[in-house]
């Protein structure tokens, strides 16, 4: 797990240092902050350098501003706008620096880094460098033709090989994965998870005997749930759960908030003994079930071995985490605050842990923004 988590010349960042990370982690923070871009950081360090997640959360937040009215395309590659250049990703447009992202983990993970604190740094090379040439060969990428725009972006990790991504023309045309560090995976706000997916990441817990796991943090909202499973009704594969009746009663009938836990729950799935990163974890969850959502992500979480990093814009969100953790021993939560310094204009971070947390909320500080 993370203990601490730096990143200097990435996107809004020139450089942002986050401490004390607990095994749940809540970042919140005004509009243009940062929030987001923190979680594409650290899920890049991860190991997990497909460009792709930079493109998604910026079509994301294309559809949001500018095509409310629109619902999300499921290939949102295909139907907006992509980073035209690598230097959007560079604070202040300066492609000629050096993204730089590193970290101290706990102890169980060091043998996966050749040194502490582990370190990735991301870098553009010019077309017009020698090292642009050598890089090519090194990749066995054809050169570019006369009518075609190229960019490329190397990652060099501090323990295994480097690997890139390409742009040609404004698009990633390819990119070569590096080995994984962590498992680890990006959560994308307000897009539905398919019912085959969720059936599938299910039928995995089911053949690895991890069910149980799910159906008790489950039992957080519906203390009858006895069983889960999922069903083919012909056109689709849905999820029904045995909670007493004379027959299995379809999750759909159960309410939005159980619903969206359950997908949640599912994507941590995927990441054991990982990281997964939630945006807008408040999304579909209504303010009166949150307590109940942090307390099954809570009790997932230790089972899994997962650690959690979600991003909100809900004051409400914020204390339901803190009233799921405070009976807990040890306190697994933590609470961090993106701000802009008013003199230096750097986004910086306050974290908050237990007992400041609790002194903030009741004696009704500001803790949000």
């Amino acid at each position: 797990m993370y203990k601490t988590f730096r990143v200097k010349n990435f996107r809004c960042f020139k450089d942002l240092q986050i401490n004390d990370l607990g095994r749940v982690n809540l970042i919140a923070g005004k509009n243009n902050t940062g929030k987001t871009a923190l979680l594409e950081a650290m899920y890049l360090h991860s190991g997990n350098r497909n460009v792709k997640t930079l493109l998604r959360t910026e079509q994301i937040t294309y559809y949001r501003s500018a095509r409310e009215s629109y619902p999300m395309p499921r290939d949102l590659e295909e139907d907006a706008p992509s980073i035209v250049s690598w230097s959007d990703i560079f604070f202040n447009m300066e492609s000629d620096t050096c993204i730089e992202l590193s970290a101290d983990v706990c102890s169980q993970q060091l043998s996966l880094f050749d040194s502490e604190p582990s370190k990735l740094s991301i870098a553009e090379i010019p077309p017009d460098s020698q090292r642009f040439d050598d890089t090519l060969k090194e990749f066995r990428i054809d050169y570019p033709q006369s009518n075609e725009e190229f960019e490329l972006l190397v990652f060099e990790p501090s323990s295994g090989r480097p690997t890139f991504a390409l742009l040609v023309n404004g698009r990633v045309r390819t990119t070569r994965q590096t080995n994984i560090v962590m498992q680890s995976r990006f959560s994308y706000p307000r897009e539905k998870t398919s019912s085959n997916v969720d059936s599938k990441r299910f039928s995995r817990m089911r053949v690895e005997n991890d069910t149980s796991k799910l159906i008790e943090a489950l039992k957080v909202f519906e203390d009858r749930l006895s069983a889960l499973e999922f069903l083919n009704d012909g056109t689709e594969w849905r999820m029904y759960a045995e909670i007493g009746l004379p027959k299995p009663t379809s999750m759909a009938s159960m309410g939005d908030g159980i619903n969206r836990l359950v997908s949640l729950l599912l994507e941590m799935s995927d990441v054991p003994h990982g990281v997964i990163f939630i945006d807008e974890i408040e999304n579909g969850i209504h303010y009166s079930v949150q307590k109940d959502v942090w307390d099954a992500i809570s009790l997932f979480a230790r089972e899994m071995d997962i650690q959690v990093f979600a991003t909100t814009h809900s004051y409400e969100m914020i204390e339901a985490a803190h009233d799921a953790f405070k009976d807990d021993d040890p306190y697994e939560f933590r609470f961090h605050r993106l701000y802009r310094d008013a003199t230096t204009g750097n986004i910086e971070a306050r974290t908050y842990n237990e007992f400041s947390i609790d002194a903030a909320i009741s004696r009704d500080r500001e803790v949000r923004g």
